[in-house]
Order: structure tokens, then C-alpha cells, then sequence
């Protein structure tokens, strides 16, 4: 069985957050900042395009499945599985959250591209990315 050549993740940087800050906001939330509303449900579409040969970390495997037009939909962690999930993280979602943070005047745009962000700082960056407004905490 042939498999797709994929195009090499992008580099991208949504002002005022370069790519490493915005890979830093989905990593630090994923692995402890949102833990407490969200869960993936399925990540093989992540995997296939990240396998674990390229990249043995989740978190930043999916950052870089986004960059490569990966859809990596979010369930409420506390709801049944047999809801729909209340959002999907895309490169289109992550960019208008970073404006909508913009609009909204987030402090938390400032810490990361600062460096001087925490576990919070990237929840309230991710549930902007995810869901387009601060839902939970």
C-alpha cells in the first residue's frame, strides 16, 4: 500500500504569537493547563500524519498534524462521548482565536509571547482556539 507524501508542517505565526509560542500554548494546555474540561477522542488522523517515528509526543504532534490541515475535535470531558464534541482545533481555529484574544485584550497573548506564561495562561489561550470564548474556569 502507497502512502500520501505529506507536505512538510508550515511555519506559522499569527501576531503578536510566532510558531513556537503558539506549539508552547498548545502543549502547556494540553498537558495540564485544560486538562480538567477537555478529552480527544480520537487521534488517528494525528498519528497518520505524526507518526510516532517523526515526533514520540502527543502534544506536539498535534500542533504539527494542525499545521499539516489536521481537524482534531474536542470533547467536554465531564459530557458522554455520544455528544458531539464542542469544538475542533484547526489552523482556521487557532488563528481566530489568537485575533479574538486580540480583540478581547487577553493578557495572556503578552506572557506567551514574553515567555512568562503558566498553565493558565495557555487554558485561556486553548479554550480561545478550541471553543472561541472562555467557557470553563
Amino acid at each position: 500500500m502507497a502512502t500520501q507524501k505529506q507536505d512538510p508542517p508550515r511555519v506559522v505565526n499569527i501576531y503578536p504569537l510566532d510558531d513556537t509560542d503558539i506549539e508552547n500554548v498548545i502543549i502547556t494546555a494540553l498537558e495540564g493547563g485544560s486538562n480538567y474540561w477537555y478529552y480527544l477522542n480520537d487521534l488517528k488522523q494525528v498519528r497518520k500524519m505524526v507518526p510516532r517515528e517523526k515526533e514520540p509526543c502527543l502534544a506536539p504532534a498535534i500542533w504539527l498534524a494542525v499545521k499539516m490541515g489536521a481537524e482534531v475535535k474536542v470533547w467536554d470531558c465531564n459530557e458522554p462521548l455520544d455528544d458531539d464534541p464542542i469544538g475542533t482545533l484547526t489552523l482556521s481555529s487557532v488563528k481566530a482565536g489568537i485575533k479574538k484574544a486580540m480583540k478581547d485584550k487577553r493578557r495572556e497573548l503578552l506572557e506567551f509571547a514574553m515567555e512568562d506564561y503558566d498553565a493558565d495562561s495557555a487554558d485561556v489561550l486553548f479554550q480561545y482556539m478550541v471553543l472561541g470564548e472562555i467557557v470553563y474556569g
